[in-house]
């Protein structure tokens, strides 16, 4: 548990510095996250029938409130945590990449279903802001986080060769 510890408190500066902060070279990949995460909602929300009026990043809503999309918005943080996570754990190279891959579909679905509950949230009611992206947004994403993770921990358990549970003893 310690390694495990040490480890991802290595690995979470390193992803975060790397992809997260302007500074780095590797910005881009954040801000062409934050690119698809847009266009995904629009996209869905013209799907559902939402009316929306977008102006660059943010949404008006039509009772006159408003939502501005930040970077912060793209579910980029809670994968560099679940990927530093993942990679912390003592399991085989090829099964932390496919939930590494696993890891980013889902947290980029969950986070796009999370934008369009508070955006239908927030068309309701102008006021709900706060429960909805704070309370149920951030803290039901975070949930799902952690069990997409136990997930991975639970069903490639490194020490047993991939099984969930040690092996039988054979008589």
């Amino acid at each position: 548990m310690r390694g495990f510890v040490l480890r991802f408190c290595l690995w979470s500066p390193l992803l975060f510095g790397a992809l997260y902060f302007p500074f780095s070279p590797l910005y881009e990949l954040n801000l062409w996250q934050s690119t698809i995460t847009s266009t995904a909602l629009q996209t869905l929300l013209e799907w559902v029938g939402l009316p929306v009026i977008w102006n660059g990043n943010e949404l008006l809503f039509t009772n006159g409130s408003y939502l501005i999309l930040t970077d912060a918005c793209n579910g980029m943080a809670a994968y560099l945590l679940f990927a530093a996570a993942v990679a912390s754990f003592p399991a085989k190279g090829s099964k932390k990449g496919r939930w590494l891959l696993i890891g980013y579909a889902a947290l980029s679905f969950a986070n796009l279903v999370r934008l369009v509950g508070v955006s239908f949230a927030m068309h309701v009611d102008p006021y709900a802001y706060g429960w909805a992206h704070d309370i149920v947004g951030r803290y039901g994403f975070g949930l799902f986080m952690l069990l997409l993770y136990a997930r991975f921990v639970l069903r490639d358990n490194s020490r047993y060769g991939g099984m969930a549970t040690a092996p039988k003893a054979t008589s």
